[in-house]
């Protein structure tokens, strides 16, 4: 028994220690290991954390599922592979899976059907994800098919050797390069293909030995034994089994070669060309990349142009540059930009100082070109123009002698043509007095010279004229002018001038105006003149002349004598220094008028040099010249001194004429007065019509009496008789109104607010007048029934921008207000329903003078009246009281 146990107990000790190494192994396995139940479909039973990572699920959340969760069941592999497990107990296959996330990976799997402890049938997929391999096994295939495309498509022969020359494999590029097969070149291997005589053979090996690569030119033989030249680059790779092995890439460069050697005939051809052009360098010019420039190649010939040598302009391309002047080697530059930014051919002329000081012309003319490289290349010819140069100079100075030539003889006779149109007569004359040329006039005055003479051609003289002044311009060198009478009688205003001839000889230009007619006319005209000079002094009146600027250019005697001033003291002086001050506005303005071709009349005061008056009537004519520009005016002023002092008298008795007539006329309405306060007296006797409305009538009509009294009486105090200062006439209008309307213990107040110097004509006083009586009247009578005080407010004053000129005379519009804080007038009861005769006295006033009466209810009764006054010949006046005292 005892011996039992223990063989039990180590049985036991052996089944747990393989427990721990399954579970060990299961955690920790690289690859996916999943239990499952075979007889449920595949349920599966558990999972290791390998297979939990691999397929994005959990272990508890693959435990229970089938195994369509994780593969699809349809896969043909995986049929093959349960039928193979079925049969064997184990099997074998790649199989696609499925992750969580519905994405899908290869997968190597080993599956084992077995029984377990406790005799439940199960089996084990241990999986491994093969993406990396099948992507790499892709990749290779990929790099095989590429490498197969390569080897036999390629242009290139292709060799695969050993290093010992054995050749496994070759393209057919590599065949046809040969003229053999693969099989006959595999045979014939490296001593069949390669000329073995050529030295370069043992380096070539060398190379490739020793750094395991070589590229450079070899020579190889064909089959039927000619030898071609060849480009190859070879190297050395281990293959998959790691045995070294050789890749060779030949390229058959026999025509390249061939161009080459033609090319480099061609260019000795050139060479011994450029160093041999007469007067030409051949050359070659390059932009680097960095910016820095230099000549590739330059011919022999630039030491017979320039003078240098051909290894100093290749070191350095400022051995050529600096022979060329600052100005044009600027140009040069600039012209190179542009050539190579647009590839467009240069050409350019430039002269260049040699180190001998010569100077020579030279053209260079170049193609530029790009180079894969970035650089820009010229080709090009440096050709000697120095003589062609100095052609050109003497063909071009030939030109300019032909065109000046030709210039001087055009202008020669452009000049004569010119001469022959004037009015004037003119010829040429040479030192011996011959007549080398004579224009039309000259020739319908004399007739045609003939070459003669001028003194034998126009005087029928045999010597030349005594008093001819022409050949004076030859001593002096200067144009002469003078004046002659000749025999028959003219006179002829002469011009000479020094001439010289196309040939630089010597000539005389005389110019001859037959001034007889005009010397006929200026003596009329100076007696013409002098006749009205002499009517101009002994005139009567003042003459006057005047520039634009009212300066005095002119005056007659008369003005000299009237005013007191010599002549001296007028001319050049302003107007101003002798025109009363009271006059000047009126001249400023009148003066604007004569600048716009107005004349007008009017009267000017003039100050003596003694200070007294003289009266003057101006007439005023502006003058303009011949642009119509003005240029100043003529005047002439007559004194009317002694008619103005008439006036003046004649004006004192008007004046005291019409101010016996305002006394009277006020006397008389005083006198009206009078009789109407005795009439009134009657009645007030009588009991039964002690308050009646007669009283209040006689009082009104004594009151309009009164109104129209004062302003007689104010004119009469005033001294004007045809305007009258309005607001001292309303205040004292207003005074009487309130003594003859004084209501026993009423409080009245007047605030009287009047513009002060305004000055009314009678046809605008009166009535105002009247309407200020009535309107006041009024507010006395009704305004302050009941109550026991009261104020009356009366306004006169003008309208704000309210003057403006109508008709060239200046009208003003003015407000009038009259009004009370009184008990007012009933709402309902309009201005032109009011039967009472002030009234409507009052509103026929108003339409009489054109004006407009409004009236405002509040807090009493106002009366408002806008009207218009207009100046009557200067009668009118608003505001200028000061101005005519002043």
């Amino acid at each position: 028994m005892p011996e039992k146990n223990m063989r039990n107990g180590s049985i036991d000790q052996k089944s747990q220690g393989s427990e721990k190494l399954y579970r060990m192994i299961f955690d920790h396995r690289m690859d996916g290991i999943i239990l499952t139940d075979p007889r449920d479909d595949g349920k599966i039973l558990s999972a290791n954390p390998a297979a939990c990572r691999m397929l994005g699920w959990t272990e508890e959340e693959l435990v229970g599922k089938e195994c369509d969760a994780i593969s699809d069941l349809q896969e043909p592999t995986l049929s093959a592979l349960l039928d193979e497990r079925t049969h064997s107990g184990s099997a074998r296959a790649q199989l696609t899976y499925r992750r969580k996330d519905g994405t899908t990976f290869p997968g190597e799997v080993s599956t084992t059907f077995f029984i377990d402890s406790n005799g439940e049938p199960r089996t084990v997929a241990i999986i491994r994800d093969i993406t990396d391999r099948k992507q790499a096994v892709e990749a290779l295939l990929e790099s095989e098919n590429r490498y197969k495309a390569i080897f036999d498509n390629s242009l290139d022969g292709i060799f695969v050797t050993v290093p010992d020359g054995t050749i496994l494999a070759a393209n057919p590029a590599a065949c046809q390069m040969f003229g053999m097969t693969e099989e006959e070149l595999i045979r014939a291997g490296r001593n069949g293909t390669v000329d073995t005589s050529d030295p370069r053979l043992k380096s070539v090996l060398d190379e490739r030995a020793r750094a395991g690569r070589f590229r450079g030119e070899l020579n190889h033989r064909r089959k039927d034994g000619t030898v071609f030249p060849s480009e190859i680059s070879s190297a050395l790779f281990e293959d998959k089994n790691g045995l070294t092995k050789v890749v060779m890439v030949i390229r058959d460069i026999s025509e390249r070669k061939k161009a080459e050697n033609t090319l480099r005939e061609s260019e000795e051809k050139l060479r011994l060309l450029g160093d041999n052009l007469p007067d030409s360098a051949v050359y070659q010019y390059a932009h680097e990349p960095d910016g820095s420039v230099r000549f590739l190649y330059i011919s022999a010939g630039i030491e017979r142009l320039n003078g240098i040598k051909v290894s100093d302009v290749l070191s350095d391309p400022g051995t050529l540059h600096r022979q060329i002047p600052q100005t044009y080697f600027e140009q040069l530059v600039e012209a190179e930009a542009r050539s190579a930014r647009e590839l467009s051919d240069f050409d350019m002329e430039i002269p260049t100082q040699l180190p001998d000081g010569q100077v020579k012309w030279m053209r260079l003319h170049s193609r530029p070109r790009r180079l894969p490289d970035g650089r820009t290349v010229w080709d090009g010819v440096q050709t000697d123009i120095t003589e062609l140069k100095r052609a050109e100079e003497m063909l071009r100075e030939t030109e300019l002698s032909c065109k000046i030539a030709e210039a001087v003889e055009s202008e020669r006779q452009r000049l004569f043509d010119v001469l022959e149109t004037l009015p004037v007569m003119i010829c040429l004359l040479t030192l011996d007095h011959h007549i080398a040329f004579a224009n039309r006039s000259f020739r319908e005055k004399f007739g045609e010279s003939g070459g003669r003479h001028c003194y034998e051609h126009c005087f029928g003289s045999t010597q030349p004229c005594k008093f001819c002044e022409s050949y004076k311009v030859l001593e002096t060198g200067q144009s002469h002018h003078w004046e002659v009478t000749i025999p028959e009688g003219s006179v002829i205003d002469v011009y000479s001038f020094p001439f010289t001839d196309v040939d630089g000889s010597p000539m005389i230009l005389k110019m001859d105006i037959d001034v007889t007619e005009r010397k006929q006319a200026e003596e009329k005209l100076r007696d013409s003149e002098e006749k009205y000079r002499n009517i101009v002094e002994t005139a009567n009146e003042i003459i006057l002349i005047t520039d634009k600027e009212s300066i005095i250019t002119y005056v007659n005697k008369k003005m000299v004598d009237m005013l007191g001033y010599t002549l001296e003291e007028f001319v050049g002086r302003p107007i101003w220094s002798f025109i009363s001050e009271e006059c000047k506005p009126v001249v400023k303005m009148n003066l604007e008028k004569r600048v716009q071709g107005i004349s007008e009349s009017y009267e000017l005061k003039l100050i003596r040099k003694d200070g007294s008056s003289l009266w003057t009537f101006l007439n005023a004519k502006p003058l303009f010249d011949k642009e119509g520009k003005y240029i100043g005016a003529m005047s002439m002023l007559t004194d009317i001194t002694e008619r103005k002092k008439a006036e003046e008298a004649l004006n004192i008795i008007e004046i005291a004429r019409k101010k016996e007539i305002h006394h009277r006329i006020k006397n008389n309405l005083q006198v009206i007065s009078s009789l109407l306060d005795l009439q009134a007296e009657q009645f007030k006797n009588r009991e039964n019509i002690k308050d009646s409305e007669v009283l209040e009538a006689f009082r009104e009509s004594q009151d309009r009496v009164i109104s129209m009294a004062l302003i007689h009486e104010e004119l009469y105090k005033g001294g004007g008789f045809e305007t009258l200062n309005f607001s001292p006439y309303i205040k004292e209008l207003v005074e009487n109104l309130f003594q003859t309307y004084r209501l026993g213990d009423i409080d009245i107040s007047l605030n009287i607010d009047l513009e002060e110097n305004v000055f009314f004509d009678m046809d605008t006083a009166v009535p105002l007048g009247m309407i200020v009586n009535e309107l006041v009247s009024n507010s006395f009578k009704h305004a302050f029934i009941g109550r026991d005080k009261g104020e009356i407010r009366i306004e006169l004053y003008r309208e704000e921008s309210a003057e403006f000129e109508s008709e060239n005379r200046k009208s003003t519009n003015f407000i009038l207000t009259v009004s009370d804080n009184g008990v007012g007038i009933p709402d309902n009861l309009d201005i032109e329903d009011l039967g009472s005769l002030g009234m409507q006295l009052v509103v026929s006033l108003i339409d009489q003078m054109n004006g407009e009466l409004e009236l405002k209810r509040n807090n009493g009764t106002e009366f408002t009246m806008k009207f218009t006054v207009t100046e009557k010949d200067n009668l009118a006046r608003v505001g200028l009281k000061s101005q005519e005292n002043g």
